[in-house]
């Protein structure tokens, strides 16, 4: 049966680095093998905890007990309990105690190390390592089970395509439960030994100071992240890479960041399905260039992605038009089209250029049906203290075609987006329907 290693070994120093001088690589297996002694022999572990040290022990700990880590979409006690309802045999990793009905382990008061000889294991590749959820903003989140072998391939796609090895260090500001934020902050450093910060930090003075523990560090984060980097006033360190997922990179957005913080963004196109597809420097590319291993085809016009190990292919719920086998141009979902008075847009873009205009903190332009069903007209949600609703409606006319323009513009204090930056069509249908029923 094959084989893959759980971590590779980097050279002496600091693996895992934060405010707190962090743990060596020996140090964090000891915490691993001490956890994972403490394991309830359990099926499923479901993983609530939010420090990314915290993860990546409590993750390895299950995989030596050759348990499943469970991914929730959220930490609400509902969804904790949904979650361990489809998978009996459950319990709960947390960084600290919390009451709940399911059995769970704290991992944040582990012994400190002893300072012996610790193993490096080995998982078998056909292990199902982690069920992670699609994150609902499209509908209702649907789990997804990985391999640990096709989550280390997956992890050396990324270290190829970025060059990314132990001489790295990687900051997120994803939390380790997205698919994304898995695969860049915690298969990634567990498979390459690049050094990752312990924390998950959000606003843009945390991010920097994060950002300057480490020696020309990569920034792992989201267009939301980038949007409130590009506002604020803070001093960045140097930095080598940042790499961008969760939803679509406005271009001028990349364009932006790239200037303000001296550095190349680029921008990953992926699934919760699929994990990393393809990549592109969104400041200066439309076209996505998919990742080695990695092809694009077309099949009575539906497109799929196929893996070169596997020879197993994947649908895709994206409309692309294929250039060739490895690069292709992406024209959004299907269910992301509007059509009004014959003319159709991408709600997506709608959305973008709605973000574009100066005074606009947060914003989103969403479709919503008439009474009759007839026609859809839209209605924007925005986050715009300065603004009022005729300068955003006469300035947003200068960017999308006036058929376009939301009928209805509702000032709100915040979106309720969650970690990764997105908004669930479960929680957008209740912010309309509370607004609109004023």
């Amino acid at each position: 049966m094959k084989r893959f290693p759980l971590l590779v070994p980097r050279d002496p120093g600091m693996w895992i680095f934060d405010h707190q001088g962090g743990l060596t690589q020996s140090e964090f297996l000891h915490r691993v093998h001490s956890l994972a002694d403490e394991l309830p022999a359990r099926r499923h572990a479901v993983m609530l905890t939010k420090g990314r040290r915290e993860f990546l022990i409590a993750f390895c700990a299950a995989m030596m007990r050759g348990q499943t880590a469970l991914l929730p979409v959220n930490d609400t006690d509902g969804a904790v309990a949904e979650l361990a309802g489809s998978f009996p045999d459950s319990y709960a990793m947390l960084d600290a105690a919390r009451t709940l009905t399911l059995e769970s382990v704290a991992v944040g008061s582990l012994p400190a190390s002893d300072g012996g000889h610790v193993d490096f294991p080995d998982i078998p590749a056909d292990h199902v390592a982690a069920i992670l959820q699609t994150s609902g903003s499209t509908g209702e989140p649907r789990a997804h089970e990985k391999t640990w072998g096709e989550m280390v391939i997956g992890a050396r796609r990324w270290q190829e395509r970025f060059a990314i090895d132990a001489t790295d260090y990687l900051v997120a500001t994803v939390p380790a439960q997205h698919m994304f934020g898995f695969e860049a902050s915690i298969m990634l450093p567990l498979q390459t030994g690049a050094g990752v910060y312990g924390g998950q930090p959000f606003y843009p003075a945390d991010i920097a100071g994060a950002l300057g523990l480490a020696n020309d560090p990569t920034l792992i984060t989201t267009p939301v992240h980038l949007r409130a980097c590009t506002r604020g006033t803070v001093d960045w360190p140097l930095i080598r890479r940042i790499i961008c997922s969760t939803a679509r990179l406005d271009s001028r957005l990349a364009e932006q960041c790239e200037a303000k913080m001296r550095v190349r963004v680029s921008e990953i196109f992926g699934s919760t399905e699929t994990g990393a597809i393809a990549s592109r420097r969104t400041a200066v590319a439309d076209r996505w260039r998919c990742l080695d291993g990695i092809n694009v085809e077309l099949r009575d016009s539906v497109a799929y992605i196929r893996y070169s190990e596997s020879g197993g292919a994947v649908r895709l719920d994206d409309t692309i038009e294929v250039v060739d086998k490895s690069r292709f141009d992406l024209r959004g979902r299907p269910t992301d089209m509007v059509k009004i008075a014959g003319k159709r847009a991408s709600m997506t873009d709608l959305s973008l250029r709605l973000n574009r205009i100066d005074g606009i903190e947060d914003g989103v332009l969403l479709c919503c049906e008439t009474p009759d069903d007839d026609i859809d007209r839209l209605i924007a949600l925005v986050v715009a203290p300065t603004l009022s609703t005729r300068q955003i409606r006469s300035r947003l006319a200068r960017e999308i075609d006036p058929v376009f323009l939301p009928r209805r513009v509702f000032h709100v204090t915040r979106l309720p987006r969650n970690a990764t930056g997105k908004l669930s069509a479960h929680d957008a249908r209740i912010l309309v329907d509370r607004l609109t029923r004023r």
